[in-house]
């Protein structure tokens, strides 16, 4: 799966036009926080495996994506400090996330693990779209 996943991520960022791949991006985190909203009312365990490997392949489409990004709209002299932030940004941030999603399921249970995560990540994602909705639309459509 992942050598696949691999292949298509290669094709979307080196054949693709950049601003392309940022509306195609869009879409990823969503996704993402649905799916792992959506785990709370699994019970089977091949779907819950289904659904794992969903969010696992957006999620490695959007840090692959987002690094492309960043590397190919960045000036030349500054793609270390760039690429030094999104690192921070995308590994440094994950003790962060773990707490958080510790802290509830020690005191919610297991279940509430990946639910917990999707439900704020959706709040987030939500109170991002209406509060940069002009940033936003300038990144799309001009």
């Amino acid at each position: 799966m992942i050598s696949t996943s691999a292949v298509l991520l290669r094709r979307l960022t080196l054949f693709d036009d950049t601003l392309k791949n940022l509306r195609s991006g869009l879409d990823k985190g969503p996704i993402i926080s649905f799916v792992q909203a959506v785990m709370w009312f699994v019970s089977n365990y091949y779907i819950a495996l289904l659904c794992v490997a969903i969010i696992s392949f957006y999620n490695l489409a959007f840090m692959n994506m987002g690094n492309s990004i960043f590397q190919l709209k960045s000036k030349k002299e500054y793609k270390g400090r760039v690429m030094s932030v999104y690192a921070f940004l995308n590994q440094g941030s994950t003790p962060i996330g773990n707490f958080y999603a510790g802290s509830v399921m020690e005191r919610f249970g297991g279940i509430w693990g990946f639910p917990s995560c999707g439900l704020i990540s959706i709040v987030l994602l939500l109170l991002l779209f209406i509060f940069n909705k002009e940033t936003i639309n300038k990144w799309l459509y001009d």
